[in-house]
């Protein structure tokens, strides 16, 4: 199976000095099935509004063949809740 490549979606990773705890569990389910994969690839989105309120940035990094990377996208708040309390 090393010739498969693997794409893992999460919406928690720990960064690369594990300073982020988040979806630590994933991590360590990596490391495991790591050894099988010729690549495995991970996408994390990140909201860029969270980023700025948090205070943190996520770095794309690599460690052995696994490739973590953090793509920031705009999140628009639904403001169909609010729409009838403020009429």
């Amino acid at each position: 199976m090393r010739f498969r490549n693997l794409l893992v979606l999460a919406n928690f990773f720990p960064d690369e000095k594990n300073e982020y705890f988040g979806g630590i569990f994933i991590k360590e389910q990596l490391n495991f099935l790591k050894d099988h994969f010729k690549t495995v690839d991970v996408v994390v989105p990140t909201p860029y509004v969270a980023e700025l309120l948090q205070g943190t940035r996520h770095a794309d990094y690599k460690f052995d063949n696994v490739r973590v990377r953090f793509p920031r996208y705009i999140n628009i708040p639904y403001l169909g809740f609010w729409i009838p309390l403020l009429q």
